[in-house]
């Protein structure tokens, strides 16, 4: 809501701090404004995310606009002060002048914005903590216009808003019943391709996961001791990764954990200490460059309250009775499989309802590797292949339950399935048929940035889709349909001055490209 307020002001010794700090030596006239603002402000602001942890730092996204229809002399944005929410400013991005790094509030400051003027800016705060007590910081956008008679300027109109946060202390966990879990602590690691090496050579959108999953969770605060042997001096380090990416809160689902594979030290021969104050599910990085062979590395993670096994599934050594008995048994809410092509990783609760009716892990796994599989092969890639540049890679999509308020997505290192749809993420006989799943994983693969353009992102992605819909060709599908084939072969038949491939719709675009692979035995990669 807007307001038009009327101020008188003597002096700056009647002016907030804040705002005497920016209109040092100028006056606000005390005169009736008109009804309508002569430069009315609009103010929006995004957030990171809903709740802080201690020690976290989130992002803002403040947006400021003079609607008009006159200019602003000034325009000032403004925060309560920061302090007493334990909250500092560790980064400024983009335009926000009069605010930099340490200072107590937000203060930004516009002279001679025009009718159509806009700015945002990213702000990056740091939660001190503790955890308890919800934070609510509010905003106000001021425009002032400057009297004609005096020169003077006078307060023109006014919006705020308020970021509002949760505050909630990082999962810790304790296992009662090691036995039941059979990881070891100790694990031999081979350097695999560096990630953006991998997605360079497949001209890939993101990148696969160039880390490997150890079964443990460490607590947030305690210090972890790592023991090294094997590192070359001329070589590689490894390192742990702490917090799986796009992984939802098991205790507040439409919530993201806090650490997205937060990066230890370079790890060195001998012993480690490596600590996190979010926690969250460890992983071990050792990464070779091209052209590069690196010797095995042994890591051990020590006993002790720091690192906690929870249920993990190893493609051909874990069997299924072993799954259940670690499922039924554990007390971190999690649960992981790595596959020899994916890495599954989500809730054991939701693990376990699979589990419970018989479902075959190493089925399970095979399953995904056979999607995996028919997206090689609609890229002309063969683990058969004479040349290198053509074999897949030894690289693993990561599938992760996600948040439950956002879409299925995919970034870099993973598809983001909402917990929700467990059953598409843990079921074989549902991830045999989930165009949601194919079509994530293809958008990993899609020709966007290649040699494809702007709208067929929703379409050279589908071209994976399709490849690991063939798989399963008597079972009913979403997408791939007749009633698609009908309306692409409605299209073709219009007059060509009605024909607008771009504006068509996703699925008659894809249309045309099934037909390059059926009619003239063309893959989609041939065509360059």
């Amino acid at each position: 809501m807007h307001h038009t307020w009327q101020l008188l002001v003597l002096g700056l010794g009647a002016v907030s701090p804040c705002l005497g700090s920016l209109l040092t030596n100028q006056v606000i006239l005390a005169t009736p404004l008109d009804d309508a603002p002569q430069a009315k402000v609009v103010l929006e602001s995004t957030q990171d995310s809903t709740v802080f942890y201690p020690d976290q730092k989130q992002a803002i996204w403040p947006k400021v606009w003079n609607k008009g229809p006159g200019k602003a002399d000034k325009l000032v944005l403004e925060s309560v002060d920061l302090r007493p929410w334990n909250l500092s400013i560790v980064e400024v991005y983009a335009y926000c002048p009069g605010t930099r790094p340490g200072s107590p509030r937000i203060e930004c400051e516009w002279s001679g914005a025009a009718a159509d003027f806009y700015k945002w800016s990213k702000i990056t705060l740091k939660f001190k903590g503790p955890a308890g007590k919800p934070i609510d910081i509010r905003f106000k956008l001021t425009s002032y216009v400057k009297d004609a008679a005096s020169g003077t300027l006078k307060l023109s109109d006014q919006a705020t808003f308020t970021h509002h946060w949760g505050t909630r202390a990082a999962p810790a966990y304790h296992q009662t019943d090691l036995s039941t879990f059979p990881q070891p602590r100790t694990v031999t690691v081979s350097a695999v391709p560096d990630a953006e090496g991998e997605r360079a050579r497949l001209k890939q959108r993101f990148k696969w996961a160039d880390f490997q999953p150890t079964g443990f969770y460490l607590n947030p605060g305690a210090p972890l001791t790592v023991r090294v042997s094997g590192v070359s001096g001329a070589g590689p380090e490894p390192q742990l990764l702490i917090g799986t990416p796009a992984l939802a809160h098991p205790d507040h689902r439409n919530e993201l954990l806090p650490a997205l594979l937060q990066p230890s030290q370079p790890l060195r021969n001998g012993l480690n200490t490596v600590s996190s104050p979010f926690g969250g599910i460890v992983y071990v990085r050792y990464v070779q460059a091209a052209g590069q062979t690196a010797p095995p590395v042994v890591i051990t993670l020590a006993e002790g309250p720091a690192a906690q096994p929870f249920p993990l599934f190893r493609q051909g050594v874990t069997t299924n009775q072993e799954w259940k008995a670690m499922l039924v048994a554990t007390k971190v809410p999690f649960a992981e499989q790595a596959g020899r092509r994916v890495i599954v990783t989500g809730f054991a609760a939701d693990a376990r309802i699979y589990a419970n009716k018989g479902q075959d892990q190493e089925a399970l796994l095979d399953t995904y590797a056979r999607i995996i599989g028919a997206q090689d092969s609609i890229s002309a890639l063969s683990f058969a292949a004479p040349d290198a540049r053509d074999k897949p890679s030894p690289l693993r999509p990561l599938v992760v339950q996600s948040r439950d308020n956002n879409n299925p997505n995919a970034f870099h290192y993973r598809v983001a399935i909402p917990s929700r749809n467990h059953d598409i993420t843990w079921s074989q006989p549902v991830l045999e048929k989930s165009w949601m799943m194919w079509h994530e994983l293809g958008h990993h693969r899609q020709h966007t940035s290649t040699w494809s353009w702007g709208a067929m992102g929703e379409v050279t992605v589908n071209i994976y889709s399709l490849a690991a819909r063939r798989l399963v060709p008597d079972i009913p599908s979403e997408h791939g349909t007749v009633k698609e084939w009908n309306d692409a072969k409605t299209y073709l038949a219009q007059d060509a001055s009605k024909k607008d491939f771009d504006a068509a719709g996703h699925f008659v675009r894809l249309a045309m490209f099934e037909q390059l692979r059926v009619n003239r035995k063309v893959e989609p990669d041939d065509i360059l």
